[in-house]
């Protein structure tokens, strides 16, 4: 427990610091456009580059991988059905609904988090390249189904 904790400690300070130095005004009033625009175009795509091009391909049978993906599927599943059953909508927003239950924030909160809490950063690339190469395709293709001649 005490590790977790000290792995997480830092990212909350940080955080803490961060609202801190935005609610002080500290670096003006466009900071946080510029600070987010930043992140956005410059750091967190040569974040994600860097950790992508050195994705091996083989550790998609990892077992961490694996249960990932399952999960997914699971969260995925169980969105499209409530969305459909339990809300009547249709195969379009049910889509919508199993994307948004089964979609992580591997990027922006993945990558420091593995960071700092694992030591590495590996296991977000290929989580990335599933939710890009599986999760996205299949969602699509439920959206474009529906929509057909609307």
């Amino acid at each position: 427990m005490h590790a977790l904790f000290s792995a997480f400690a830092p990212i909350w300070v940080l955080t803490g610091i961060g609202y801190a130095v935005g609610r002080g005004g500290l670096l003006g009033e466009q900071a946080e456009a510029v600070l987010g625009r930043f992140v956005f175009h410059v750091a967190m795509p040569a974040a994600l580059f860097t950790m992508v091009s050195g994705a091996s391909p083989d550790v998609f049978g990892h077992p961490s991988m694996v249960a990932f993906a399952a999960s997914t599927a699971v969260a995925a599943g169980a969105g499209y059905v409530l969305v459909r059953r339990v809300f009547g909508r249709g195969r379009p927003d049910a889509a919508i609904g199993a994307m948004s239950s089964g979609h992580v924030n591997s990027a922006n909160l993945g990558i420091p988090v593995a960071v700092q809490v694992l030591g590495d950063a590996s296991f977000v690339a290929q989580v990335i390249l599933f939710q890009v190469l599986v999760l996205s395709p299949v969602v699509l293709t439920l959206v474009e189904s529906g929509t057909e001649g609307a």
